[in-house]
């Protein structure tokens, strides 16, 4: 109930698009009644991703999507007491928020996020594709065939 008043508080100031997961669609249904909330069924991949690319931030209790989020460049607010990716609370580009807090919409709706870097590669470079197909095609020219 304390996320879905806070969801609630949160829709004054930002529509809320919420992909309901189905063992809470009756519960969301029931309690997030507000024309800025938009209960939506889960989406695929692909779906997802563009909802994420077109967001102006995410609040989530999914790995996952913390990391997705952060490829993105996406603010993210995790809704958890821990969370995985550390790193990435750690140079506050995601933030970790206890689902507890009373009043967690007001730290949604000041926290200021540091600029997400170029020099920022927690995961890598995005160029592994590259060198995976570059050592393919070397191991392939080194083998003799018959």
């Amino acid at each position: 109930k304390n996320i879905f008043r806070n969801i609630i508080k949160l829709s004054n100031y930002k529509k809320i698009v919420f992909p309901t997961h189905p063992r809470i669609k009756k519960l969301a249904k029931q309690n997030l009644k507000n024309k800025n909330i938009m209960l939506i069924e889960p989406k695929g991949y692909f779906e997802f991703g563009s909802l994420l690319n077109n967001s102006f931030a995410v609040i989530t209790d999914s790995g996952g999507v913390q990391k997705e989020s952060f490829f993105f460049e996406k603010n993210c607010f995790v809704l958890r007491n821990e969370t995985e990716w550390v790193e990435l609370i750690k140079k506050n580009v995601n933030l970790m928020i206890s689902p507890d807090k009373k009043d967690f919409f007001k730290k949604i709706i000041n926290h200021k996020f540091s600029k997400k870097t170029d020099n920022f590669f927690p995961f890598g470079n995005g160029k592994s594709s590259r060198r995976i197909v570059k050592e393919i095609f070397k191991d392939l020219n080194n083998k003799k065939y018959s």
